[in-house]
């Protein structure tokens, strides 16, 4: 919890007035908006080899060893799940950037 200081200020007219004075404490941030920047570049590279890779080794899998029994709805789940993680990155990648 934040300490808080009161201020008089006078008036004019002889009355005072006060007001609250919050002190911040806490931690003080240590890094820059650059190196949080390559971080979460660095993070959502990481994202996306996993994204793609479990996609292709799900992909292979079906292909090669379930040939025989895959349908039309095995790869058109595989295909939701790439539109869902493709909009799920594109929305990381709009938080990634700095303010």
């Amino acid at each position: 919890e934040n300490p808080r200081t009161w201020l008089p200020l006078k008036s004019g007219n002889g009355f005072h007035i006060f007001t609250i004075l919050t002190l911040k404490t806490g931690k003080v941030g240590t890094k820059g908006k650059k190196q949080i920047f390559e971080e979460n570049k660095e993070t959502l590279k990481f994202y996306l080899r996993i994204i793609l890779g479990a996609n292709a080794i799900y992909g292979a899998v079906n292909l090669f060893l379930f040939y025989s029994s895959v349908t039309f709805w095995t790869w058109g789940l595989l295909a939701f799940a790439l539109v869902v993680y493709s909009f799920s990155y594109r929305w990381m990648q709009g938080m990634a950037h700095p303010v």
